[in-house]
C-alpha cells in the first residue's frame, strides 16, 4: 500500500499503482467500491494493461458473484495474452463459478493444449467434470494435478472430495488417512 500511494503521488495516472493500490483494497479490505473504482481508471488509462483486467475480474467481480461483469474482464485479458495457460484456465475459472461447466471444461482443455503440466488447469478441469457427474475424468484430472503438485495437501483432500463427490467413499477416507499425525511435522 505505501509503495502503490507513493507511485501514485509521483505519477498520479499510473495504471500499474492503480491496480496494485486496488489490490489493496480488494484483498485486504474488501472495499469493492474503491477497488472497481481504481480499476476502471487504470483500465481507461490503459486498456492493454492486463493485469487491471485480470484483478477486476477475479479479484473485484467474481467475490461479487458478477459473473457476466467478471466473464467479459477476462476476456479482455485473454484477448491481450491468448496464448497463457494461466489466463486461458482463469476464463475457465470464471466460467466454473458462472455455473457454465461444460464451457469452463473446454476452456481448461485448451490450457492443457498450451500447457499439458499445468497442475491449476488440471485441478479445475476436475471440479469441471465432477460438476457434469464425469468423476472418472475428474478424478484422473485431480489426481494429475496432486501428483504434479509433490501431493500438496490442498489437491490430496481435493482428490479425496472428488471420490467422494462420486460415491467413492472408502477411497476418500483411504486418501484422507494421509493427513492422520501429519500436522505435527508438516503443514
Amino acid at each position: 500500500e505505501v509503495a502503490a500511494s507513493r507511485c501514485l503521488e509521483i505519477q498520479p495516472d499510473s495504471p500499474e499503482g492503480l491496480t496494485s493500490l486496488a489490490g489493496v483494497e480488494a484483498y485486504f479490505r474488501w472495499n469493492w467500491p474503491r477497488t472497481e473504482e481504481l480499476l476502471k481508471r487504470a483500465i481507461l488509462i490503459n486498456p492493454r494493461y492486463d493485469t487491471a483486467h485480470h484483478l477486476y475480474a477475479m479479484g473485484c467481480l467474481m467475490p461479487q458473484g458478477r459473473f457476466a461483469e467478471a466473464r467479459r474482464q477476462i476476456l479482455a485479458e485473454e484477448a491481450l495474452s491468448p496464448l497463457s495457460p494461466f489466463i486461458v484456465t482463469c476464463v475457465g475459472i470464471v466460467l466454473y463459478y458462472a455455473g457454465e461447466y461444460r464451457e469452463a471444461l473446454r476452456q481448461f482443455d485448451r490450457a492443457l493444449e498450451l500447457q499439458p503440466h499445468f497442475h491449476l488447469a488440471h485441478w479445475h478441469r476436475g471440479w469441471a467434470a465432477a460438476e457434469l457427474h464425469e468423476f472418472d475424468q475428474a478424478i484422473t484430472s485431480v489426481r494429475i494435478a496432486a501428483d504434479m503438485s509433490g501431493s500438496g495437501a490442498q489437491l490430496v483432500a481435493a482428490l479425496a472430495q472428488v471420490h467422494a463427490a462420486a460415491g467413492r467413499v472408502r477411497e476418500a477416507k483411504s486418501i484422507l488417512r494421509q493427513f492422520d499425525g501429519a500436522a505435527g511435522s508438516r503443514y
